[in-house]
């Protein structure tokens, strides 16, 4: 445990009384309680942060995933219009026109939702 140092706080009333209260109830110095207090501040803004990074972890492979079920999307579509004629047009032979046409088109539709997202936080 560090060593001890004197400081003088100005708290309003209703704080004093709530640090009075918990140190009878708890029988606890009122520093020991303020120590406490600050120790599980610090500790509550860690595990926000550490929720804010995973929550965008999160919202980035959502993003891929979504951006791949889009992309899938347009290849099943290619695919049935390819088999009307004959053609199918696989990845693991070639990267084919439709594919970068397909990823132009997800990655094009991405980017206006974003617009509209960043337009909608502008107005607010």
């Amino acid at each position: 445990m560090g060593q001890k140092l004197r400081k003088t706080l100005s708290v309003k009333e209703d704080t004093v009384n709530r640090l009075e209260e918990l140190s009878d109830s708890k029988s606890l110095y009122e520093s020991e309680i303020v120590d406490l207090a600050i120790e599980h501040y610090y500790e509550y803004e860690k595990g926000k942060t550490n929720l804010n990074e995973f929550a965008d972890k999160t919202m980035l492979m959502l993003n891929r995933l979504d951006k791949d079920m889009k992309m899938m999307f347009q290849f099943w579509n290619h695919y049935f219009y390819a088999e009307n004629y004959g053609e199918l047009a696989t990845t693991s032979v070639k990267h084919m026109k439709p594919l970068k046409q397909a990823e132009e088109l997800v990655e094009s539709e991405i980017r206006k939702a974003r617009q509209r997202k960043l337009d909608r936080k502008a107005s607010d």
